[in-house]
């Protein structure tokens, strides 16, 4: 029953099962600064969560993508300091504690961001028979998931 888990564990399956034969197939796509594997993985997460957002919320979002995007190319620098943060602290507090400085300072600056797009009236819209819809959308991804892995083994065999 925890919606949190239910996205995380959807939205990682997704990246981990989905998104390669995506991206496979895009690979004559350019792909400058990472962009076309930002938005992709943004897209394939968002698109196959949809249904839990329906199911429990009722609601789109209309700048999910865009706003993925965006940000998405700056949380790997972001875990990495977080890492190299625990570390020095355990062996140097001060210098532990500016990197934690810098840290607080990238995560306010990327939910800031998140903020500011939030807050758009456009940023999500309300789905008239959320539940029903829902269901739609995950027979549907069933179904393509499906029907692509039985095509995808039919050709490698």
């Amino acid at each position: 029953h925890d919606v949190g888990f239910q996205l995380s564990f959807v939205a990682a399956s997704a990246l981990l099962f989905v998104f390669p034969v995506i991206e496979d197939r895009l690979k004559s796509v350019p792909n400058p600064l990472g962009i076309r594997t930002a938005v992709l993985s943004s897209l394939t997460a968002i698109i196959f969560t949809l249904p839990i957002l329906l199911w429990h919320f009722g609601q789109v979002s209309l700048i999910a993508p865009f706003v993925n995007a965006l940000i998405l190319p700056f949380i790997p620098f972001l875990m990495a300091l977080a890492i190299i943060m625990l570390i020095l602290s355990v062996l140097w507090t001060t210098l532990g504690f500016v990197i934690a400085t810098a840290v607080m300072g990238l995560s306010y600056a990327l939910l800031r961001v998140i903020a500011v797009f939030s807050a758009l009236p456009f940023a999500s819209v309300l789905v008239p028979f959320p539940k029903f819809f829902a269901v739609v959308l995950a027979i549907l991804l069933i179904g393509w998931m499906i029907l692509y892995g039985s095509r995808s083994r039919n050709t490698i065999i």
